[in-house]
């Protein structure tokens, strides 16, 4: 399954480059259904047609 979610800018550059290997969200019902080996595409929030994949683990 994957699922779709916004980052600031500064946190997807984190994220993309890869000294931000952790992302901790709050468990509500959206979050609950997110399981291991599920996908997650980030998209950097002010423009969202930048975005990359990344495995749940």
């Amino acid at each position: 399954m994957i699922h779709k979610m916004k980052l600031q800018s500064k946190y997807f550059d984190f994220m993309f480059i890869g000294t931000k290997r952790i992302e901790i969200r709050l468990n509500d019902l959206k979050r609950q259904i997110i399981k291991i080996g599920d996908i997650i595409e980030f998209e950097r929030f002010s423009e969202l047609n930048e975005s990359f994949k990344t495995r749940v683990v």
